[in-house]
């Protein structure tokens, strides 16, 4: 497992493990604290533009 460190655009720290075979929106998405957000199609690919650029 690895841990995952992420920084949102106004300064909130997430954090979470991440098994090494997961992608990061899969291991987010896995995230019990990230859980209750709701992950469709188009999020997803919105929230991976804003998490590649904050990794």
């Amino acid at each position: 497992m690895f841990k995952v460190n992420l920084v949102t655009r106004d300064g909130a720290s997430i954090e979470f493990e991440a098994d090494p075979n997961d992608t990061l929106l899969d291991a987010a998405a896995k995230a019990p604290h990230l859980r209750k957000r709701r992950w469709t199609r188009e999020r997803r690919s919105h929230k991976a533009l804003q998490l590649e650029k904050t990794v």
